[in-house]
């Protein structure tokens, strides 16, 4: 048994750089990483690449920057995950935004 099997991680800035990196190292842990950044692109990329090495990944595209679009995320994120415990790992900076509120209650 892997150390984060039965784990969600959801990684922000996950199409490349420190982002992708973290991904595939929670992937290679056992965690299911959820692929958050705006390209979708590159998150099919990095999550094909993940599924390759029998890790397990799903794309959710998002611009950290728009406050609805976040909140959609986390509430699609609740809605998918909870049965399962979460990790977070956050690379993307919101700091244009303006609001913030969190989409969960954590």
């Amino acid at each position: 048994m892997l150390p984060l099997d039965s784990q969600i991680a959801v990684v922000t800035g996950a199409a490349r750089g420190v982002g992708e990196a973290v991904s595939h190292k929670l992937a290679s842990m056992g965690a299911h990483v959820v692929l958050v950044a705006r390209d979708t692109n590159r998150l099919s990329q990095v999550s094909g690449q993940i599924h390759s090495a029998g890790g397990r990944a799903t794309v959710l595209p998002c611009d950290l920057l728009d406050v609805a679009a976040v909140e959609a995320l986390g509430q699609k994120i609740a809605r998918d995950a909870t049965s399962s415990s979460t990790t977070r790992a956050s690379r993307a900076a919101a700091s244009r935004c303006t609001q913030w509120r969190p989409a969960t209650g954590t």
